[in-house]
Formats: structure tokens, C-alpha cells, sequence
């Protein structure tokens, strides 16, 4: 049965109130077998967005341990513009070089913490460094970590990645 007159059957089924008899019940599973074969396909056209979802779903699955919150929790991340997650990643990628800077200078790892009352403590325990830190080395991390020279850069890899995983 086509999907039209699976719905023209439904439809009149129900507007006259009749009970479903075989006629609607193979009505109702055309549109079930359409419905099926269209996120099929809608999967199919966007593996990697669906490959992506997945990887990211396993990973709150794991951190909320409850797969309703997850995938809510997932879709908010999805809500958010595009321009939120790249400022969120150039603000990760500019923690690591800090972090890597601070290093480098003889102060403890994970300098920086999202933590701030953590990070006044690693201040205070490394204060007699601090003043030997080469501050236009520091500027260099934060021009290199821009926001254009982020997106640049991570649009170029979203169409590399789409490109060759496309169809695989």
C-alpha cells in the first residue's frame, strides 16, 4: 500500500469512527515500513553526524549513567550555535598552551583550573616564579588561539573528516 492511501484509509477509519479492521492495520504498517525506511535513510545521508551522536552519547551515557538524561543532555548541547562550541573549544585549546607555558616555566601542571580558588592556591605556591614568566611569549599562545584562526582551522577539518568519511 502507498503511504497516500495508507493515510487517505487511516483517515477515514477514524473520521467515521469505525473500528480498524485487516485494511487499517496494513495501512497502519505501510506507514510504519515508511517511517522506518525514512530515518534509515535520513541515517544513511548523515553517517557522520549519526557516527558523531553516537561516539557523543556513549560518552554522556557513561558520565550521567541514565541514557534519557544523556541524550537530553546531548540535545541541549545541539541547541546551542555553532559559534558557542568553537568559543568553547578555542577556550580549551588556550587552557592546554597555558598550561603547557606554565610548565615549560617550572610551574606545576594544570596551572590553570576551572576551579578558581585551586588556581589562587597555584598562584600563591609558585609566586617567586611568576616575575621570571617572559610575558610577549605568554602573548603568543593567546594570538595563536584566536577566534578566526580556531574556526579557520577546525572548518577546514569538519570538511577533510565529511570528505572522506562521508560514505564509509
Amino acid at each position: 500500500m502507498k503511504t497516500k492511501d495508507a493515510i487517505s484509509r487511516l483517515s477515514f477509519t477514524i473520521s467515521k469512527g469505525n473500528k480498524p479492521n485487516d485494511s487499517d492495520k496494513a495501512a497502519l504498517n505501510a506507514l510504519i515500513k515508511f517511517v522506518n525506511k525514512s530515518d534509515e535513510e535520513a541515517v544513511q545521508e548523515h553517517s557522520c553526524f549519526a557516527k558523531l551522536y553516537t561516539l557523543i552519547l556513549a560518552d554522556f551515557v557513561m558520565h550521567y549513567k541514565d541514557i534519557n538524561f544523556a541524550n537530553k543532555a546531548l540535545n541541549k548541547e545541539l541547541s546551542y550555535p555553532l559559534d558557542y562550541h568553537i568559543e568553547v573549544l578555542r577556550l580549551r585549546l588556550k587552557s592546554i598552551e597555558m598550561n603547557e607555558f606554565f610548565k615549560s616555566n617550572g610551574i606545576a601542571e594544570e596551572y590553570i583550573d576551572h576551579d578558581v580558588e585551586k588556581s589562587v592556591i597555584r598562584v600563591k605556591e609558585n609566586i617567586d616564579i611568576l616575575p621570571k614568566i617572559n610575558i610577549s611569549e605568554m602573548n603568543e599562545f593567546e594570538e595563536a588561539w584566536d577566534i578566526e584562526n580556531v574556526t579557520a582551522h577546525l572548518k577546514r577539518n569538519i570538511n577533510e573528516s565529511l570528505i572522506t568519511y562521508k560514505n564509509v
